[in-house]
């Protein structure tokens, strides 16, 4: 895809995305507090989750399934919490693809009328006077699949961290 760019702001064209934008973003901010909370439950140091605060949502994933590694061994949990993360950590891919790039709206396949069909990165090396999209970033549709998606995450996490509290409690109980 190969398409000049156009100077617009706060355009009618823009419509359609905002609100399924602002439900990919955050929704997402419900997965990052469920790393706070998993950190919370696997660490044994309120101190160890402050000092994640400044890390990056991959960087505590990481660090609760080094975790999980060590407290969950020999439980059927450990695969679909693999899963779980696994999803999130794609879903985090897509919405910093989006979060974190100059983005532009365009249309891909289609003649340019209406709302704009595709979010796209410009290509930064050519943004010269005729500057070109090279990117395509998502559709509408795909976005808000993303939101759906987040949202069966957050679920399948939040069901896993009451098994996972469950299953540490009885363990210490057991002991």
């Amino acid at each position: 895809m190969t398409a000049a760019i156009k100077l617009s702001m706060n355009s009618w064209h823009t419509e359609p995305w905002l609100k399924p934008i602002g439900k990919l973003v955050m929704n997402f901010g419900v997965l990052e507090l469920q790393t706070y909370w998993f950190l919370k439950l696997l660490t044994d140091s309120e101190s160890e989750v402050t000092g994640t605060l400044e890390w990056s949502f991959k960087q505590r994933v990481d660090l609760i399934r080094k975790l999980a590694d060590i407290k969950l061994v020999g439980t059927s949990l450990k695969s679909e919490f693999d899963t779980a993360w696994e999803d999130a950590l794609r879903l985090a891919a897509f919405r910093n693809a989006i979060v974190h790039n100059p983005l532009v709206f365009g249309w891909h396949g289609v003649p340019e009328a209406g709302p704009p069909n595709v979010i796209c990165v410009p290509d930064v090396g050519h943004l010269g006077a005729k500057p070109k999209i090279t990117k395509p970033i998502a559709s509408l549709d795909e976005i808000n699949q993303a939101v759906n998606d987040i949202v069966r995450t957050a679920t399948d996490i939040d069901r896993l961290l009451a098994e996972c509290e469950a299953y540490l409690r009885n363990a210490q109980t057991a002991q």
